[in-house]
């Protein structure tokens, strides 16, 4: 699970680093495989997390 830091740190990234139409998608995508690997939180960059999950897909 997320932290408040954490959640505010994805929402500054998304917001400063991917298109404004693909914000939502990018971040369901994303909180979708921290959800079901909530240990990549502490291990992995955002980009690393949005890899992995449009591999997943």
């Amino acid at each position: 699970m997320m932290n408040d830091f954490q959640k505010r740190h994805l929402e500054n990234w998304l917001e400063s680093t991917i298109i404004w139409d693909e914000i939502d998608m990018v971040r369901q995508d994303i909180l979708g495989v921290v959800n079901e690997h909530p240990e990549l939180l502490g291990n992995r960059s955002w980009p690393e997390i949005r890899a992995m999950a449009e591999y997943i897909k």
